[in-house]
């Protein structure tokens, strides 16, 4: 027998797209550590794209690495890791992760010194095109800059900045708001179809000092095939 569902289920599903899921991922904050921790609960898969968005409040202190008993050492581009002003940011990433076999991967960060950090862990399928442009900037009034880039094809892009004072953000009218810790961190990204051109700026009411930076991975499928797998992400004490 042929079970009706309601309208508005029917509705979602014809108009969803295939990574409608991508606003259910986590976020974490570490203790005040030279070397915190962060565990993607559920493992990782055999091909994936690997990335971390570190936002460092309240002081200047860098991300230097960051690695996993799984793959070892991450790439932590210097054109990502920038400070300004008691706030400073990081992006590191893992291109074509071995699959951990369903167990939980750790990642470890290592910092120029002890700091609180606020992360976006994420998991990227169909970026086999590998890593494209970055870039890094920052600014004193909204719009908030991370830098231009311009990508060379479809992919994804990435973005994270953080604030000298807290506040409420609004997201670049291309981006999607990544899930944020509310401690002076945005994180956002951009699935996109083509290359595109642009800095990820995003507004604040008030004026403040941000650093920000910015980084995209290309799609060899032509932009088809990018997924975002979210992943419960739990901080380690």
């Amino acid at each position: 027998m042929l079970t009706r569902l309601p309208l508005a289920i029917l509705c979602w599903l014809v108009t969803a797209p295939a990574w409608a899921a991508t606003l259910d991922q986590q976020v974490a904050g570490s203790s005040f550590s030279a070397s915190p921790t962060f565990t993607l609960t559920g493992g990782v898969d055999a091909g994936d794209t690997l990335v971390i968005l570190v936002s460092t409040r309240n002081t200047t202190e860098t991300v230097t690495a960051a690695s996993d008993p799984t793959n070892g050492a991450w790439t932590c581009p210097a054109g990502a890791n920038i400070t300004y002003t008691n706030s400073a940011v990081g992006i590191c990433y893992f291109l074509n992760s071995a699959s951990s076999s369903g167990a939980d991967l750790t990642v470890t960060l290592t910092k120029s010194a002890a700091s609180w950090s606020d992360v976006n862990l994420s998991e990227w399928s169909g970026i086999s095109g590998g890593l494209d442009q970055l870039n890094e900037s920052t600014d004193t009034a909204s719009p908030y800059t991370h830098g231009s880039i311009t990508t060379t094809g479809a992919g994804v892009i990435l973005t994270v900045s953080t604030q000298n004072t807290s506040g409420t953000e609004t997201a670049n009218a291309s981006f999607n708001a990544l899930t944020n810790n509310t401690q002076k961190d945005y994180f956002q990204y951009w699935i996109t179809s083509g290359a595109q051109t642009t800095d990820g700026a995003y507004t604040l009411g008030f004026s403040t000092d941000t650093s920000g930076a910015i980084i995209s991975f290309l799609d060899s499928a032509g932009g088809a095939t990018v997924n975002f797998f979210p992943r419960r992400l739990q901080v380690n004490p």
